[in-house]
């Protein structure tokens, strides 16, 4: 069972510094559970979303899968 969400930056050029771990609460967990169904994302995936929604925060990302969400800075991979 997760207790702790750790939302840190990963190969998307954000300082480090930015990053944190979130508390996952029984209402970060239940808005995870309406985002998994209604955003059709994996509860991994969901509890990431939520917890920036509930937190007000924009996520920033470079999965594809949360390009169009609202409240989401999608940046592409560039090639390596």
């Amino acid at each position: 069972m997760y207790r702790s969400l750790a939302i840190l930056p990963y190969g998307c050029g954000t300082p480090a510094d930015q990053a944190g771990v979130l508390p996952l609460t029984s209402a970060v967990a239940l808005l995870a559970a309406e985002l998994a169904q209604s955003c059709r994302l994996a509860m991994a995936d969901a509890l990431i979303y939520a917890s920036a929604r509930y937190q007000d925060i924009p996520l920033a990302t470079c999965d594809r899968h949360f390009a169009d969400l609202p409240g989401v800075r999608y940046y592409p991979k560039t090639g390596a």
